[in-house]
């Protein structure tokens, strides 16, 4: 009997906090509609990751990442293909503390391969 309750204290009690605590985070998130649901969950938007990920400085730099958002939602440039231009770059240049260079000329080649217009803002 002394080890169905040290049983009980260990697993059961703890589970059941848990489980309280996951209900009650439920009905706040829901009850508040005005929350944005991805800022909520910490997942950055396009814009922010290429800000920070490339570390766009300058005014120039800035505008560059915003016509490149524009042009995905335009559907003038697919989402995959940012993405993965985004990705190389952070991997391979890393190190560089400019990358936004890299990323802007691998997407230039990239997209004249698949005959995608690109955004023509000139960075220095």
């Amino acid at each position: 009997m002394h080890r169905v309750i040290e049983k009980i204290q260990r697993y059961l009690i703890p589970l059941l906090f848990m489980l309280i605590g996951m209900i009650a985070a439920n009905k706040l998130m829901s009850a508040d509609s005005s929350v944005d649901v991805e800022s909520a969950r910490g997942v950055a938007t396009l814009k922010e990751r290429l800000m920070s990920g490339l570390r766009a400085r300058t005014d120039a730099e800035k505008d560059y990442v915003q016509e490149v958002v524009n042009y995905v939602q335009e559907g003038k440039l697919p989402i995959k293909l940012v993405d993965s231009t985004f990705l190389w770059v952070r991997k391979n240049k890393a190190t560089n503390n400019y990358p936004i260079f890299y990323f802007k000329r691998i997407l230039e080649l990239r997209a004249k391969t698949l005959n995608l217009e690109v955004p023509n803002v000139t960075i220095r």
